[in-house]
């Protein structure tokens, strides 16, 4: 052989060895794929795809060409990474199995291609006749095109998807930018006087709700209706007399609405602060809340506060009108399906004329509204103005009212019971109090308390508090003393209530029996103080106003626990001294008979208006903040409030708002109080009120 041949043998020879490496990838390969079949969850995949990889390997043992034989094989890899390995571990949609069903049928055609092809001879007499090259490409090519295929529509699918959410997310934009407020909308609605009121409020003596299994009767009927879509009744009105629980069914009712996310609002009124009494909070307190919920409401308050900026501090039914009705009558999309407001202690409400009013206009309101289901649930005494408007006008047909001083003893009498079972156990397992011989509290106890409680919860749960009083610590004494006096007799509902409170009132004063002895003038001179400020204080305040000493403040408190809320830090200059219960300053003022404990309340107010002169005669003068340029008017002082919290305490504040309305409770003339105001009048009362 010449060199010139062997030279050609030797490159005819290295062209075969890298063919056959080639050829041997693909091999490989195909088993790799035909095993990695199993797991796909397709029906029928698995077979396809097999039909295809044997139609491979058929044209695959006829005679080799590298380049074809590597594109096909890049081909099956493919294949294997971007289709079979996927579709393991991915949610087959109704998308992806419409392509993988064009796929399939692709797949399916290469098949029946060469098989068609293989009918008419063998393969390779087949293939003998044809292109190997060109057979191979074309089969690569097939199968190029199938895979194409598959991706393009992926492709497009997820550019679709994209297109989907670039809409959603413009349509999510558009709502923000239709909620989201301007600075001066903004500005608007934190100008609204509104209160914190919500059942829940840290501001507010929170009354404990129902224990469990208490109330179960009276509570399915109040959510019977809230969830009767049908009834006319859209007012529910729990009515009875101080001490029967209604607050605490309130709260009960408020909370429950809440955890199932249909309290609308709430509000609590408390006749111990000015903002919590005060009729003209109601609508702007509840229309913050409303905007709390729902985006889209707010967004229609601050509208309407647009065109009446001071519709917050206006008459009340421009308030209805501007803060609730428009705003609720537009919107569209309404996040509000049924709705329930909860109001307590109307009674408590300032006013009775402003209070009648407020009834008419919610009467209107639950009726009125086009989009909205709301319904309003109310708790107050049976007092003469509240019942006067239920029972008359419009109020009548859309109302259920209910007493609850009317729900049977018996029923009343056993929820008294669990209570008390409930919190006696409490406290001797606090206190440790176990002795299997001689069981605490007994089974004579706990009835005596039960029938002595009548249908007042408020006498248990005064008891309770009297027992456990912190600063005794011995409840078995505290028990033997509520009951060693015989029940008292009478036809007053509140007696055994009275009782109660002359039990705390007596354990206070020790053995004194005398009502001009020390420890009964400084009770009274301290409860008198504090039943009687129309905004409660704390005792460095009070003792500031009244010239009583903080110590002898505190050392009363102390002892009275079970109907003074006190705040945990004694020394605190800005928790105020609450009471317990209203009917506590009711006893005092009007049902006790008792000279060392009764007091007079038009003379305390007398006393209360002298105190309150003396404090404006010593402190007021003019340029009280010492500013730079007096003449200048308030509204132009921008940091007039901070200035002021410099200077002004709590009871010059107190001062300056009440004097006028201890005065107008007293029996005296303005001249004969102090000197008249004329002390004080030329100076800047005005600027503190």
């Amino acid at each position: 052989m010449d060199k010139k041949g062997r030279k050609f043998f030797q490159f005819s020879s290295k062209t075969k060895n890298i063919a056959n490496e080639t050829s041997g990838a693909l091999v490989t390969t195909l088993t790799i794929v035909k095993e990695s079949l199993d797991g796909v969850p397709i029906p029928g995949f698995k077979a396809t795809v097999g039909g295809v990889l044997e139609v491979i390997k058929a044209v695959k043992k006829t005679k080799d060409n590298e380049e074809d034989i590597a594109q096909l094989r890049t081909n099956v890899v493919r294949l294997k990474e971007i289709i079979i390995e996927p579709l393991k571990n991915v949610e087959i949609t109704d998308a992806l199995r419409a392509r993988i069903d064009v796929l399939m049928r692709d797949l399916e055609d290469i098949r029946t291609e060469f098989n068609k092809m293989s009918e008419k001879g063998h393969i390779r007499k087949f293939l003998a006749v044809h292109d190997h090259a060109t057979t191979i490409a074309g089969l690569s090519r097939m199968l190029e095109r199938a895979l194409d295929s598959f991706m393009l529509g992926g492709a497009i699918e997820v550019e679709r998807r994209i297109e989907s959410v670039e809409q959603g997310v413009s349509k999510v934009e558009m709502m923000i930018e239709k909620f989201v407020l301007t600075q001066g909308q903004q500005e608007l609605l934190n100008r609204l006087p509104s209160v914190d009121a919500r059942y829940d409020s840290a501001a507010r003596t929170i009354a404990p709700g129902c224990l469990e299994d208490t109330r179960v009767a009276l509570l399915n009927e109040i959510f019977d209706w809230i969830n009767d879509r049908s009834t006319r009744e859209k007012i529910y009105w729990l009515y009875g007399l101080a001490g029967t629980g209604k607050s605490t069914i309130a709260q009960t009712v408020a909370a429950r609405l809440d955890q199932e996310s249909r309290l609308g609002a709430s509000f609590f009124f408390s006749r111990d602060s000015k903002e919590l009494r005060d009729p003209l909070r109601v609508l702007p307190t509840i229309a913050c809340q409303l905007a709390e919920l729902s985006p889209e409401f707010k967004r229609h308050l601050a509208v309407s506060l647009e065109g009446r900026k001071d519709a917050g501090t206006s008459a009340l039914p421009i308030q209805m009108e501007k803060l609730i009705f428009d705003p609720l009558r537009a919107i569209e999309f309404s996040t509000f399906t049924l709705l329930v407001i909860v109001i307590d202690a109307l009674d408590e409400c300032e006013g009775a004329e402003l209070t009648s009013v407020l009834l008419e206009l919610i009467s209107q309101f639950v009726v009125d509204l086009p989009n909205v289901e709301m319904k309003v649930f109310m708790t107050s005494r049976p007092e003469h103005h509240v019942m006067d408007k239920f029972k008359k006008n419009a109020m009548g047909p859309v109302s259920r009212p209910f007493a609850l001083h009317d729900i049977e003893h018996s029923v009343v009498q056993a929820d008294i019971q669990v209570f008390l079972r409930h919190e006696l156990a409490r406290l001797a397992h606090e206190f440790n109090i176990h002795d299997p011989l001689s069981p605490w509290p007994s089974e004579e106890d706990i009835n005596e308390l039960t029938a002595r409680a009548g249908t007042l919860f408020i006498v248990a749960s005064t008891g309770i508090k009297f027992i456990a009083d912190p600063h005794v610590r011995h409840p078995k004494r505290q028990l033997r003393a509520l009951l060693s006096d015989a029940p008292m007799s009478g036809t007053s509902p509140y007696r055994n209530l009275d009782q109660v409170y002359l039990c705390v009132l007596e354990a206070a004063i020790g053995n004194s029996k005398d009502p001009s002895d020390y420890v009964c003038c400084r009770l009274r001179e301290v409860l008198g103080a504090i039943i009687i400020v129309l905004d409660p204080l704390s005792a460095t305040a009070l003792s500031h106003l009244t010239g009583l000493e903080t110590d002898d403040i505190r050392a009363t408190v102390d002892l009275l626990h079970s109907v003074i809320i006190a705040p945990q830090d004694p020394f605190s200059v800005a928790d105020p001294l609450r009471i317990m219960h209203l009917s506590f300053p009711n006893f005092l003022t009007e049902r006790c008979s008792d000279p060392r404990f009764y007091i007079n309340s038009t003379e305390y107010h007398y006393q209360m208006t002298v105190n309150c002169l003396r404090v404006l005669n010593t402190f007021l003068k003019r340029n009280i903040c010492q500013l730079v340029n007096p003449l200048v008017p308030n509204s132009d002082i921008s940091d007039l409030q901070e200035q002021l919290l410099k200077v002004v305490e709590p009871h010059h504040r107190y001062a300056c708002q009440y004097w006028a309305q201890h005065l107008n409770a007293t029996s005296k003339k303005c001249r004969e109080v102090a000197g008249g105001p004329q002390y004080f009048l030329h100076r800047e009362a005005p600027s503190m009120a």
